[in-house]
């Protein structure tokens, strides 16, 4: 799934496109990608011009003056532009044309998750999509992070994955941020220290900058709006390299389950007091 560093992308290569663009065209092919009436979704965007598109966690805002559309992902959305009369790409459930430009907008979902959503601007404070998103990862100072785990309690790999908490994050870089802090994902947000708290806060925010700067992780489907490739993936110290070496200190990467999620992690560098549950339990 993309996570707030691919979608960030996504973001920065849709405005290089769409900014001061007209949408004169509307085509949906896969109803149910549409959060409401879908004729209302057409209608409502024709004519409307692309003014800005922000980002909170991993959805899309896309500012249309008198109309705001939510755009999310989910496990494989992706947007790619090409000429309108190029051919279909297999899964492509969703077109945009453009008034005066030679190319359109096209979303393509293997999987079939993800959606938008028109509002007007006065709807937004009340979308629980985006009113009950946590403060976004990418944008949390210190003090801040703070003061949010010493409200909260529970295992720390499952409070960031917890997008109420903290926007933006998912498996990835909640297991790449743990290990550099040095902390196992079974650990309770209760219990960590204040240097422990401050290495966490550090480990996010350097994760996360790694990861724009490598243009994302491309470990399934990941590709930004020009069809590149991430390569961030070729630095993932834990993330998906279970029995392989960790990159910091040679053991072997374990990995167990909690939620239902893989946690990928090195037992020597994210020591956890006693034994760890197996079951995740």
């Amino acid at each position: 799934m993309p996570e707030l560093p691919e979608v960030q992308i996504i973001s920065e290569g849709l405005k290089a496109r769409l900014l001061g663009r007209r949408i004169d065209r509307v085509e949906v092919y896969l109803p149910k990608l549409i959060q409401g009436d879908v004729d209302e979704f057409k209608a409502g965007l024709i004519g409307l011009t692309v003014r800005d598109i922000s980002r909170k966690g991993k959805i899309l805002l896309w500012d249309l003056g008198q109309r705001l559309l939510g755009v999310h992902l989910k496990m494989t959305g992706r947007f790619s532009f090409c000429p309108p009369e190029a051919p279909l790409l297999k899964h492509t459930h969703l077109r945009l044309g453009l008034a005066e430009t030679p190319y359109e907008a096209r979303f393509q979902d293997l999987r079939q998750f993800g959606w938008f959503r028109l509002l007007r601007p006065e709807e937004l404070a009340a979308w629980p999509a985006w009113n009950e998103l946590g403060p976004d990862a990418l944008n949390l100072d210190e003090e801040e992070f703070r003061r949010l785990l010493a409200r909260r309690r529970g295992r720390i790999k499952s409070l960031l994955l917890n997008q109420a908490f903290l926007a933006g994050l998912g498996n990835i870089y909640a297991d790449e941020s743990l290990h550099r802090a040095g902390l196992h994902p079974l650990r309770l947000a209760e219990d960590l220290s204040p240097e422990e708290r401050r290495a966490l806060h550090e480990a996010v925010g350097r994760v996360l900058a790694l990861a724009l700067a490598a243009g994302g992780s491309s470990v399934v489907n990941f590709r930004d709006c020009e069809g590149n490739l991430g390569h961030f993936q070729m630095e993932h110290r834990v993330y998906g390299r279970q029995g392989q070496a960790c990159l910091t200190c040679g053991a072997a990467v374990d990995r167990l389950k909690i939620g239902g999620r893989s946690s990928f992690f090195c037992p020597v560098c994210q020591p956890l007091n006693g034994p760890a549950p197996r079951d995740g339990s």
